[in-house]
């Protein structure tokens, strides 16, 4: 017995559809966090580069 392959393809492209909806949650996510150190003022946008690679 052989996988149905049109199946599977329809299967990863539901997987990329899901790791691009993650990927833009995850910027929102950290859009919101350096949002609210910087106004909190527990960081700066000086600090947050060395942190968060930017």
């Amino acid at each position: 017995m052989y996988p149905d392959t049109e199946a599977l393809y329809l299967d990863t492209e539901g997987l990329d559809r899901d790791a691009e909806a993650l990927r833009v949650r995850r910027e929102k996510l950290r859009a919101w966090v350096e949002a609210m150190l910087l106004q909190s003022g527990y960081a700066t946008r000086f600090s947050l580069v060395g942190e968060w690679g930017g």
